[in-house]
C-alpha cells in the first residue's frame, strides 16, 4: 500500500483487516515507511466526521491540517466545521503489535464490526465498513470516469 515520495509516505491501495472485539485493528502494515521517515508511533489522530467513513492521519499530516484549522475563520463556516472535525477526534498510538485502538464511539459512527477495509488516500488513511465502501464506490463510478477521461485522458 505505500509509496514512498521526496516529501512523504503515499499511502496508496486498499487492504482489508479484523477488528478484534478490543477495537484494534492493525495498521502498520499499511504505513511502514513512516516509521523510516521519522514518523512516530504515537500521536496519529483518527477523526469520524467524513463521509461516513474514519479518517486517520499521521503525526505529519495532522500537523498540516491543524495549520489550516488555524486559518480559517471564526466565522458562520469556521467554527461549527473545526467543531464538528474535533468532537469525535483521538489521538491514538500504534502499538508493539501494528495494531491502533478505535474508540468504541467512532467504531459505531463508521460502522463498524468485525471488518474494516483501509483506503490509502496519499496522505491519510480512510478507514470504512467495507459494505459502506462498495456502495460509495458504485455510487461515483460515473463521475470516476469522466474525471479520468478529463484529468487523465483516458478514455
Amino acid at each position: 500500500m505505500p509509496v514512498r515520495s521526496l516529501r512523504t509516505t503515499i499511502l496508496l491501495g486498499t487492504e482489508t483487516r479484523s477488528i478484534d472485539r478490543w477495537g484494534r485493528i492493525k495498521i502498520w502494515a499499511a504505513m511502514p515507511s513512516a516509521a523510516s521517515a521519522g514518523e512516530s508511533r504515537a500521536g496519529h489522530v483518527l477523526t469520524g466526521r467524513r463521509a461516513g467513513c474514519l479518517t486517520l492521519y499521521p503525526s505529519s499530516e495532522w500537523k498540516r491540517v491543524e495549520s489550516r484549522l488555524r486559518g480559517l475563520s471564526a466565522g458562520d463556516e469556521g467554527r461549527p466545521f473545526v467543531r464538528a472535525l474535533l468532537a469525535d477526534a483521538c489521538r491514538v498510538t500504534v502499538d508493539a503489535r501494528g495494531r491502533i485502538t478505535i474508540p468504541r464511539a467512532l467504531l459505531t459512527r463508521a460502522g463498524l464490526g468485525r471488518r474494516a477495509t483501509l483506503l490509502g488516500m496519499a496522505d491519510h488513511l480512510e478507514i470504512w465498513n467495507p459494505g459502506r465502501l462498495r456502495r460509495k464506490l458504485a455510487q461515483v463510478e460515473p463521475e470516476v470516469g469522466r474525471l479520468a477521461q478529463e484529468v487523465l485522458g483516458e478514455e
